[in-house]
């Protein structure tokens, strides 16, 4: 409570040079938050959704956009050979739990094989645990607390190199 939510727009500005994941819940949203990225942010915005029908309506809005389709289920997998043009999987690490380590490898790794950037997310595992075992794999992790992650890493030697190509991709 009493907290301030920032606009999509002074995010944008704010944070210049930043990356953005932009996960579009409703299907309204779209054409706004376009219009807020053309003044900043397009070309450092990957527009993500788990809906299929959110993903088409970005690629018709925008089809040099970078889009990406999030994967919430089994029943997610069958739209990716469907959705032409998108530019990201976003995975979640929690899927490792359900087909095993080298199951979930050899997915990720096809899923390379078709182009498409791998985006990993998290929804109940412990990152700290799982993205360094899996980051070879993976374009950007998408987190909650990006800083935790980052001293976490760091502390472990994973990013060695220093965190210039985090996001790129």
């Amino acid at each position: 409570m009493g907290r301030i939510i920032p606009r999509v727009g002074d995010v944008f500005t704010r944070l210049n040079g930043a990356v953005f994941n932009a996960d579009v819940k409703e299907a309204r949203a779209v054409e706004p938050l376009l219009r807020e990225a053309e003044l900043e942010a397009l070309e450092r915005t990957v527009f993500s959704s788990e809906r299929p029908e959110i993903v088409e309506a970005v690629l018709k809005a925008c089809p040099n956009c970078r889009v990406g389709f999030s994967i919430v289920g089994y029943s997610s997998l069958m739209w990716v050979p469907r959705l032409k043009g998108i530019y990201s999987l976003h995975v979640p690490i929690d899927a490792v739990s359900y087909v095993g380590y080298g199951a979930f490898r050899s997915l990720l790794q096809s899923f390379r094989k078709r182009g498409l950037k791998i985006y990993l997310w998290n929804h109940g595992m412990d990152e700290l645990h799982w993205i360094p075992r899996l980051l070879s794999l993976a374009d950007a992790v998408i987190s909650d607390d990006p800083a935790r992650l980052r001293k976490g890493f760091y502390g472990e030697g994973v990013f060695s190199w220093g965190d210039s190509n985090v996001g790129k991709g």
